[in-house]
């Protein structure tokens, strides 16, 4: 019966929620959603494409037998001459990766407090340019090499427009910061959740869309798709998305203002009665004294807010509080004449750089210093092994099980679709009716990936590989509630330089990533191809542990974060 009565509690409070809020202006998900599109309607088409110009310009392969290696059941010799391909391409991956990480690591350390002061809106056109570009060019060098003989390499350097002009980096930090700029603590769970469900829409309808695409129109065409989307959605947050940098202010502001004008508008509306006409207070043993309120031959007494210092005289009063005033107005006085520094400086000025550490490593209050980190380097380590396993994994499972373009696209469409259904039933269930908390759901998402990964380690069957999908169900709730822990403990003022500095050790993790994993790939590519996945497993145990703590800090100081992290 209790159970019954908390179902429908829950279910009346996710009615009466004011999803007017959630999706109060609605313009960064379809920009994010179009985006990532894109990414997974051609990465595989590009991935193939080099594989396939490497067989036949370095290695000087028929074209009839290149052809051959996107084949299901091939020859023994079209598989050997996989094997021989791999090492080469697996360097060209990764030459890809640090290309496109070069730039935006150097970025990083300005962005996020340029934008605490200029705005979200120029980094989301700078970036998005840089995207429209890299697409448009590759869709040229990919009908050239069908009139040409093209260096594989061309199609590596067609990174360089969205790597010049900061790539994921600098997308990210504003997308987020456009997020929390326009939510409170209430409805920015919900937002980052509905925002990671477009993530993987967008992922799994470009996924599946991919191979039919391809077959349908070729890699050319296929990849000049993805360029008009991008350049598409460029040109819609140009002329349609509005700046977020001073909405909470200028929110904020017009509460105050409707709140003024609704209690003028009850107050005039109030009759006056005989009442209000009546003497303010009456003693009964002591008659009022008409002429004067104060009894002659004594002062007036204000009392301080402070117990030290009870009977203070009323000019001692004002030098007491301006005294207790003074550090506080000369913090507020230096932090004014950072944030006009700040705004004076240029883009690449040493200023950002020190505003944006003495963010990161000034003191907070019960020790949210310390969750800032933990949940940084939980985040940092879960892209880490993002970028090393992207570099990898389609060659991973093409010498494991030969699978074809439309294998592995269909692979990819279970692998987004099924934490995509997670996300939605560990928020929506997990959350509101076991009333779980965002770090207990961090911590469900982490070990859901160290499952996931240890079953691709394990993996000798290609049903395996499906298996591991359903291990990690839940996978793709970590991102979300992460952000939403950093979120929900700095003040909005802070969050740029906050997520930047998370965007700076990204962009600097596919220089450690990507070689690492390409070296364990390359090294153990003839007797255990899978063994990169147990490195991930460990370094997701690590994420694992620093949420940990990070629910212990949060036990610890139990009064305070009831409500911010609950």
């Amino acid at each position: 019966m209790v159970e019954k009565a908390s179902n429908a509690f829950t279910l009346e409070k996710l009615r009466n929620l004011q999803w007017e809020k959630v999706f109060r202006m609605f313009y960064i998900e379809p920009v994010v959603f179009m985006l990532l599109f894109s990414h997974t309607l051609s990465g595989t088409i590009q991935r193939n494409q080099v594989i396939y110009q490497t067989c036949t310009v370095i290695f000087h392969y028929n074209e009839s037998d290149c052809k051959q290696l996107d084949v299901k059941n091939a020859s023994a010799e079209i598989n050997a001459i996989e094997t021989e391909l791999q090492p080469y391409v697996a360097n060209l991956f990764l030459a890809r990766t640090l290309l496109e990480s070069i730039v935006p690591a150097f970025c990083g350390l300005f962005i996020g407090s340029w934008s605490d002061h200029y705005g979200r809106k120029p980094l989301l056109i700078v970036s998005m340019i840089g995207f429209s570009a890299s697409f448009l060019m590759m869709a040229a060098i990919c009908e050239l090499s069908s009139y040409y003989v093209v260096n594989p390499w061309w199609y590596i350097m067609a990174a360089v427009p969205h790597s010049l002009l900061g790539g994921n980096c600098v997308f990210s930090v504003a997308a987020f910061c456009f997020i929390s700029d326009i939510t409170d603590c209430k409805s920015r769970p919900y937002r980052m959740i509905f925002m990671e469900s477009l993530f993987f829409i967008g992922l799994t309808s470009g996924s599946l869309l991919s191979s039919f695409v391809y077959a349908a129109v070729g890699s050319a065409a296929t990849i000049g798709i993805s360029g008009c989307i991008v350049t598409f959605a460029t040109l819609f947050i140009i002329f349609f998305v509005p700046e977020s940098l001073h909405f909470h202010k200028e929110q904020e502001t017009k509460n105050a203002i409707t709140a003024n004008v609704e209690k003028e508008c009850i107050d005039s509306k109030v009759p006056i009665t005989a009442c209000d006409l009546q003497l303010d207070r009456v003693a009964i043993d002591c008659p009022p004294n008409f002429m004067n309120d104060e009894e002659p031959g004594k002062d007036k007494r204000m009392e301080l807010p402070t117990p030290a210092t009870p009977a203070m005289s009323f000019d001692d009063d004002l030098l007491a509080k301006y005294v207790e005033r003074l550090p506080q107005k000369a913090e507020e006085r230096k932090r004014q004449e950072a944030e006009e520094q700040a705004k004076k400086a240029g883009l690449f000025s040493m200023v950002h750089i020190r505003d944006m550490i003495s963010t990161c490593f000034k003191r907070r209050d019960h020790h949210a210093r310390a969750i800032i980190w933990l949940v940084t380097l939980a985040m940092f380590l879960s892209i880490f092994v993002f970028d090393g396993v992207m570099t990898v994994m389609y060659l991973f499972v093409r010498e494991k099980f030969h699978w074809t373009v439309r294998d592995y696209t269909f692979f990819e469409t279970v692998s987004h679709l099924v934490p995509m259904i997670g996300a939605l039933i560990g928020f929506l269930i997990l959350r509101k009716v076991f009333r779980l908390s965002v770090v207990t759901l961090a911590l469900l998402a982490f070990f859901s990936e160290i499952l996931n990964n240890l079953a691709k380690g394990f993996a000798t069957m290609p049903w395996h590989m499906y298996l591991s999908v359903t291990l990690g169900v839940f996978r793709s709730i970590s991102g979300p509630m992460c952000r939403t822990i950093v979120s929900n403990i700095v003040p909005p003022s802070d969050l740029g330089k906050i997520f930047s500095i998370k965007n700076v050790l990204q962009s600097f993790a596919p220089f450690v990533a990507a070689p690492l994993y390409t070296l364990i790939y390359k090294r153990s590519l003839t007797t255990y191809p899978g063994l990169f996945n147990f490195v991930s497993s460990f370094l997701y145990l690590l994420s694992f542990v620093f949420i940990g703590y990070v629910l212990r800090i949060k036990y610890r100081y139990k009064q305070h974060y009831a409500k911010v992290l609950k």
